[in-house]
């Protein structure tokens, strides 16, 4: 069976997630270091060599220092240029795993602070037998190596080619970029250069495969692929987190107005709190321009809420076909639509609705809009636009009976496996990811669903849904149809938490929508209480060249 191969931006999420659900960081750095020392204990051909590694002042360096005390408490001599001062080192978790190493006997540590200072550090062991581990950028760097680091790179490859020194490389060789080579060398970006790249014989990589290293470029430079679990909970990857959250598309100092996504949410009808709701998610969500289209009985009510809306006036008291030429050019205006929160069930308003499907580029398909005179729109414009759709239960067996799909009236009748098949199916044929809400919200799209467990039963409550909608709309803006919805869910979950803590079974949607910024700002720290609640269970290369670690 092929293992499944993620990216390097999943891995950081999966890696925020895990710290979330309540694995510390220092446990993660200690599992990664460990591996890397069994990596290398375990080939004899080795037992001999002395270990230099290169380690940066980032976490793949503390994953060196880890390595290097567990290979020196192993009696292993040991060898580590840090490239750069102990003051220096970046993060909480490679300090401490610095400190440790260096009260470990067979450790000899080198601070290191420029190229000459490097050169006569490698001499003293030059005429050594030695083995060079790599621990100098991990993936979070971009760019190509410059000044010291720069010099290390190109002397660990020299030493390698001269002296046919073996080399492993920590998480990925440095220099590689992480988002992965092109297709062929005369692509690479001006930001890497083949000197520039660690020439590993072997990478040891963490928690699964990775895009990066699947490559027949990428094999020049990693070899041989060594992929070793660090302890992980499979939750970590399974429920949506900071982790996600933190890959969603953010302000630069650059940004002008409208960069931040234009949404347009064309709602209400016999309700006229529905709109506003989902308006004040959007705006709350980053949106830079939210404008609601909604009937002329409800218009005055709808600009009431926000002086931040733009609101445009409907023909009549619903949504009909004389409004279809006006949407149309909002629509073209308009980065994403959200289309249906306070529609009612009205024939005429469906219809219309249907008409507008054609145009979408992204759209969140909400409540009154499910219904199938939208479906057969949807179907015949199948993946010409990036669509959601975001039914409760009830809305998703309405749903798949368009399909002549039946599901049980209950949704605890299904099992998690039956409950995930149905909602692939039903994106499937919709070309559109699912969000099924609940009290385990589930996002269906990309070939595999995720959950999330934020929120709680004081978010039952009318008006949440809409606020959702307005949310995962704004997020669609900017971001990927599956990472808005997964999204969307967990930031509307923790601030419905935060809200609860407040006012508990008095919360309102208005409660939510307040929480938003908090959940924003909070940079969805490792402590954060609005991650507590994600940690619950889910029921449910080759070539001829001969390895030098073999």
């Amino acid at each position: 069976m092929r293992q499944e191969i993620i990216t390097a931006d999943e891995m950081k999420a999966i890696d925020k997630n895990a710290v979330g659900l309540g694995m510390h960081p220092l446990q993660l750095m200690e599992n990664a270091g460990a591996a890397v020392a069994d990596v290398i204990s375990n080939h004899k051909r080795y037992s001999d060599s002395s270990v230099l590694f290169f380690a940066g002042l980032g976490n793949n360096g503390g994953d060196a220092f880890v390595a290097a005390r567990h290979l020196a408490n192993a009696q292993k001599s040991v060898i580590l240029f840090l490239l750069g001062r102990e003051t220096q080192i970046k993060t909480p978790e490679s300090q401490i795993n610095f400190k440790l190493m260096k009260q470990t006997n067979h450790v000899t540590v080198y601070e290191i602070q420029s190229e000459s200072e490097l050169s006569d550090a490698y001499g003293l062991f030059k005429e050594n037998n030695l083995m060079i581990v790599d621990g100098i950028f991990g993936t979070g760097f971009s760019g190509k190596p410059k000044g010291l680091e720069k010099a290390a790179v190109q002397l660990i490859n020299s030493e390698k080619e001269a002296r046919q020194l073996p080399v492993l490389a920590i998480d990925i060789p440095s220099g590689m970029p992480p988002a992965g080579f092109s297709k062929d060398m005369n692509d690479l970006s001006d930001d890497t250069s083949d000197d520039l790249i660690i020439k590993a014989d072997a990478t040891i990589t963490f928690h699964k495969m990775k895009t990066f290293l699947e490559n027949k470029i990428a094999e020049k430079y990693a070899g041989e692929i060594f992929v070793r679990t660090i302890g992980i909970p499979e939750n970590a990857g399974k429920f949506i987190g900071a982790g996600d959250v933190s890959l969603l598309y953010k302000r630069t100092v650059d940004s002008k107005k409208g960069d931040s996504g234009k949404v347009l949410v064309i709602a209400g009808g016999p309700y006229s709190g529905a709109p506003a709701l989902a308006g004040m998610g959007a705006l709350r969500a980053g949106s830079d321009i939210v404008t609601i289209a909604t009937p002329k009985s409800i218009y005055k009510a709808v600009s009431s809420f926000a002086p931040e809306f733009i609101v445009r006036k409907l023909s009549s008291d619903v949504f009909s076909e004389a409004d279809v030429p006006l949407l149309i050019e909002l629509i073209q205006s308009h980065d994403v639509v959200v289309l249906g929160p306070g529609f009612g069930r009205v024939l005429e308003s469906a219809q219309a609705a249907a008409q507008l499907v054609p145009h979408f580029k992204k759209a969140v398909i909400d409540a009154d809009a499910l219904v199938p005179e939208i479906f057969e729109a949807i179907v015949q414009n199948k993946n010409s636009a990036e669509i959601i759709i975001t039914p409760h239960y009830h809305e998703l067996v309405r749903t798949a009976a368009y399909f002549e799909k039946e599901l049980p009236e209950k949704r605890k009748a299904l099992n998690s496996d039956e409950l995930e098949a149905a909602l692939l199916e039903i994106g499937e044929k919709l070309g559109a990811v699912v969000l099924l809400k609940g009290r385990e919200d589930m996002v269906a799209g990309g070939g595999e669903v995720r959950y999330s467990s934020s929120g709680n039963a004081g978010m039952s409550v009318g008006g949440t849904g809409d606020v959702l909608a307005g949310v995962v709309g704004s997020l669609l803006a900017k971001n990927s149809a599956v990472a808005a919805a997964g999204c969307g869910a967990f930031i509307c979950g923790s601030a419905g938490d935060l809200a609860y803590a407040s006012v508990g079974d008095s919360l309102l949607p208005t409660d939510v929508i307040h929480q938003i910024p908090s959940v924003f700002s909070s940079n969805f720290s490792s402590d954060n209480s609005v991650m507590k609640k994600t940690g619950k269970q889910n029921k449910n290369k080759s070539g001829k060249k001969k390895s030098l670690f073999k």
